[in-house]
């Protein structure tokens, strides 16, 4: 057993046969081809979930059913409720700094319940693992001030689906973008529009990787945000693939198909891999 002051848990990972099944063992290999490509790919999650006024025990007794929102109504990037929950805010603001896994911002969502959640842009493999944390403790910490916190994709056809969007940009060895072209159309160098080339057309085979679950096809619906077909577009957030164009350092492509149930490591793997 490793001995580190201060450390709270280490994060290891399986050797041997094991290996080739490992999720994050998946990642790992699809991060090494692209090093050996001379790209150094850079991920940042972001993930939608609901949180509800119950314990592990009264959602039993309920059935799982009529179970109680934190706030009610559909009132998405409320000013009123951001300021209600600030405190909750800060103490998850806090957790996350503490574990290592920041986040850049976060929001209520359009929805009863529903917060946002960003975390910090890192090397691909780090930003898997921060993701992967923060949905565990995300939920031990909703537990600790008395609620549920779910990342179900579709817990209920009357309210919006979660998300677990990816943002997923290169960089050369030297440290320049290669997803950015400053006189191209959109700064998009031939790259990124190769790569977003082979996710638009990768991403029917690859779906079942990053929508696991019954109910992450249930996410799937018009009038909901949520991405129907293989589409792209600049800047548009009703489409599968969302191009996020300028500068170097902010240009990217946001992968928006992925459901919040979804492995982490196994949705950033099909994400950078099929470009």
């Amino acid at each position: 057993m490793l001995d580190e002051d201060g450390m709270l848990l280490f994060i290891a990972e399986f050797a041997g046969d094991a290996e080739a099944v490992c999720p994050r063992g998946v990642l790992r290999r699809v991060i090494d081809k692209a090093h050996r490509m001379g790209l150094i790919p850079h991920a940042a999650f972001e993930y939608e979930f609901f949180l509800f006024n119950e314990t592990p025990h009264s959602i039993r007794a309920k059935g799982f059913r009529n179970l109680e929102t934190v706030t009610p109504d559909w009132f998405g990037y409320s000013m009123i409720r951001n300021s209600t929950y600030s405190d909750l805010y800060q103490r998850i603001l806090a957790m996350t700094e503490t574990m290592d896994f920041p986040l850049e911002g976060i929001h209520s969502e359009t929805g009863p319940g529903v917060i946002e959640a960003a975390l910090n842009v890192d090397h691909a493999l780090h930003a898997a693992d921060k993701a992967a944390l923060f949905k565990t403790f995300m939920k031990v910490l909703a537990q600790k001030e008395n609620m549920m916190a779910t990342f179900m994709a579709k817990w209920s056809n009357d309210y919006p689906g979660q998300s677990g969007h990816i943002h997923l940009s290169l960089q050369y060895d030297d440290g320049n973008s290669a997803f950015f072209e400053q006189n191209a159309p959109h700064q998009m160098s031939d790259l990124q529009r190769h790569f977003l080339a082979g996710q638009q057309r990768l991403m029917p085979e690859l779906l079942p990787m990053v929508a696991p679950s019954i109910n992450s096809y249930r996410r799937m619906i018009p009038g909901f945000w949520a991405p129907t077909d293989a589409t792209w577009g600049i800047e548009n957030r009703t489409t599968a693939l969302r191009v996020i164009t300028g500068s170097p350092s902010s240009q990217r492509i946001e992968y928006r198909i992925g459901a919040a149930d979804a492995n982490p490591y196994l949705a950033l793997a099909v994400a950078l891999g099929s470009g």
